[in-house]
């Protein structure tokens, strides 16, 4: 998803975000009860973008009266969404006037055609994988690609990778998808902790305790004792960017929010972490439809 904020107050003044702090399908999240957390906003249609053609959205921006409104009684800003399939939604207060959303929506239409562009040049966004579980197909691990094969001769009960092959005992596709996740958390927790160990060394923090989930809308998250959770999806994700994940939590030890104190400390740790977020965008969106 695409997202971008414009406050809203009386007289419809229009404020936004900037593009260092907007990103497209991941970005530093929020902290709420104490609990700061890392999400990934991706959530493309099931079966992705069609067949990958943009033509059908070539009369791009839809007119007002084809977008989908969203009002709520708490929101207090109005915020509009382009979604993967080049769908938008438009989110808004609830007595908000017709009107000023119409006004709204025209003065947003320059930003859609600027992103709208954008995606439609991503292959990554265009064609996001599709994922069966049967032996031949391709599954990722930190970042490689690893075709799936019958493990021969083997009292195994596990996938294991050997060599450039990932081998399973069974070739029956519900078995497979419970074995993978199981591959991937043993893995997650194996590279996590390992790199936790390496960056406590050098950036001088106490080992912290860590928890390894199936969050599909968070990477990772740390809370007020300084407890670490990461989903085991990021194994599938390039080292750099599991990293990445890793040292963004870090960096809620020193400053449990999001501020420019915050982001201070990241670049401290990690000096690139804005290029390595976008990319992280991109594979969000490659692995976005891996089934649940």
């Amino acid at each position: 998803m695409i997202w971008y904020r414009r406050k809203y107050n009386a007289d419809l003044t229009i404020g936004h975000k900037s593009d260092k702090n907007r990103n497209i399908a991941a970005s530093a999240g929020k902290v709420s009860g104490g609990r700061s957390s890392y999400f990934c906003f991706c959530n493309p249609p099931p079966g992705g973008v069609g067949s990958g053609d943009i033509s059908a959205a070539a009369n791009f921006p839809p007119e007002f009266e084809q977008i989908l409104i969203k009002r709520s009684t708490r929101r207090k800003t109005i915020a509009i969404k382009l979604k993967n399939d080049f769908s938008v939604e438009l989110f808004a207060p609830m007595h908000l006037p017709e009107e000023r959303l119409r006004k709204a929506y025209r003065e947003f239409t320059p930003w859609l055609q600027k992103k709208f562009q954008q995606l439609a040049r991503q292959p990554e966004l265009a064609h996001p994988l599709r994922f069966e579980f049967k032996v031949g197909n391709n599954f990722y691990f930190c970042g490689q690609s690893y075709p799936l094969a019958a493990a021969e001769n083997s009292n195994s009960s596990v996938i294991v990778l050997e060599k450039d092959k990932l081998l399973t005992p069974t070739g029956e596709p519900g078995e497979i998808k419970k074995l993978l996740e199981a591959f991937y958390r043993r893995h997650a927790r194996r590279l996590i902790s390992s790199r936790l160990e390496f960056f406590s060394n050098k950036f001088g923090f106490a080992m912290p305790a860590i928890n390894i989930n199936g969050a599909r809308g968070r990477f990772g998250s740390c809370n007020s004792k300084k407890e670490l959770n990461f989903s085991w999806h990021l194994a599938m994700y390039p080292m750099e960017l599991i990293d990445l994940v890793i040292l963004h939590e870090c960096a809620h030890f020193r400053e449990m929010n999001h501020s420019k104190a915050f982001y201070a400390v990241l670049s401290e740790y990690l000096p690139d972490h804005r290029q390595r977020n976008r990319e992280l965008d991109l594979w969000s969106k490659k692995l976005a439809n891996y089934p649940k």
